[in-house]
């Protein structure tokens, strides 16, 4: 849409639109009709109108109609078409509802769960490991036997990762496989290799190679001057070949590892691209991440650093296995628990199990009794502490 300058401005801003329908190189510019400027001027008009009677109304009289509304739009119940004895159903269907259907199952909570109960006992020895670990840097009186940990000295701001403690908390001290950073900026890796690497990596698997645009659109540097979201992703523009990657990457190994992640999710996309446009999706929305993880988890270990040459005299002894999966552990339970106290928060809001008035304690709560991690300091209602995260505000789904 081009807006040009003028009295007539905001008329030849409608005006202006231009529909695109790409036909090869070919573009065709529709014109709109004149009936459509008409009832788009018509409906701006109403809008202003509507603006300055409302502005006429005492705040406090708005603000009780409102909450009026709200009360009757959120209470009311209207009867089922097929079965008018059936009068229970809400104007709205209940918006947790709508984020499980994807997974087609009507016990998915109950399945995540059970699955939860299975990986508890371990997460609970690691949890008490950590623990031990910690009284004996900042000592008894600074925590408990028994008591949560507190989320700042976990070394992650929503102590969902706790691998940034690894070496205050390493089982064997000194016997870790370092991290290969410094290996891959001595060898002069930019992102663009580390590009060039995951894609061989797929290559050696029999898959796809990388079509041209992915490597020419995706932005894997934060261009200078320009503020951008680096939360790493991958995306599909669904015309069977344009696919692009967005992160802000860093020559370093944890990079090195989403990359192939991200990388991941384009093979999952070309793999299904020739289907019909409803089957253009992962099977549930946990497939896309559960596969991508997978390659992560393998990308990551020491024998496949080896074979990139970024890791040299690696022992493969009982000490170096231990820390090794140690550090995995520090990575994948804690976010594991907190997944699921995040999930398990926003199913509950949804619900109307929570409301406003202790969205902040019902977030401890789940953070304590899921993962048992407290707050560094009293919180209350006047803070919103699960809005930090941002799948939050986003309303991104989280448990996959």
């Amino acid at each position: 849409m081009f807006c040009s300058s003028g009295k007539n401005s905001e008329t030849n801003l409608v005006a202006n639109d231009r529909r695109q329908d790409t036909k090869g190189s070919e573009i065709v510019l529709v014109q709109p009709k004149l009936a459509d400027l008409e009832a788009q001027l018509a409906y701006t008009d109403a809008q202003a109108r509507i603006s300055e009677r409302l502005s006429k109304i005492p705040l406090d009289r708005y603000n009780r109609l409102i909450n009026d509304m709200l009360a009757i739009y959120n209470t009311a119940t209207t009867c089922d078409y097929h079965d008018p004895l059936k009068c229970d159903l809400r104007l709205e269907p209940d918006y947790t509802d709508y984020l499980l259907f994807p997974y087609e199952s009507p016990t998915f909570m109950a399945e995540i769960n059970e699955a939860w109960e299975d990986i508890k006992p371990l997460y609970l020895e690691l949890h008490a490991y950590v623990r031990r670990k910690l009284r004996d840097l900042y000592g008894p009186e600074k925590l408990g036997r028994q008591a949560p940990l507190p989320a700042h000295i976990l070394g992650n701001m929503w102590g969902q990762s706790w691998i940034n403690i690894l070496d205050i908390t390493i089982p064997y001290p000194g016997k870790f496989f370092p991290d290969v950073s410094p290996h891959m900026v001595q060898q002069g890796y930019t992102p663009a290799t580390m590009f060039r690497i995951a894609e061989d990596f797929f290559l050696s698997l029999n898959l796809s190679g990388m079509p041209p645009d992915v490597r020419e659109n995706s932005l894997l540097v934060e261009p200078p001057g320009i503020l951008v979201i680096c939360q790493p992703s991958a995306w599909d523009f669904c015309n069977k070949r344009d696919y692009r990657i967005k992160m802000c990457a860093k020559v370093t190994q944890s990079d090195l590892v989403t990359l192939h992640h991200e990388m991941t999710h384009i093979e999952y996309f070309m793999e299904y691209r020739n289907l019909h446009k409803a089957f253009r999706d992962g099977a549930n929305p946990g497939f896309h991440e559960g596969i991508s993880e997978a390659i992560a988890l393998f990308v990551g270990s020491p024998k496949h650093l080896q074979t990139l040459g970024l890791l040299f005299g690696s022992e493969d002894d009982v000490p170096h296995n231990i820390n090794f999966l140690y550090s995995m552990a520090l990575q994948k339970l804690p976010f594991l628990a907190f997944s699921l106290a995040l999930e398990s928060w926003r199913w509950d809001v949804f619900r109307g199990d929570i409301n406003k008035d202790n969205y902040n304690c019902r977030w401890w709560d789940y953070r304590e009794k899921i993962g048992g991690v407290k707050p560094p300091v009293l919180r209350s209602e006047k803070n919103f502490d699960p809005g930090s995260k941002y799948h939050v505000p986003a309303n991104i789904p989280y448990i996959k």
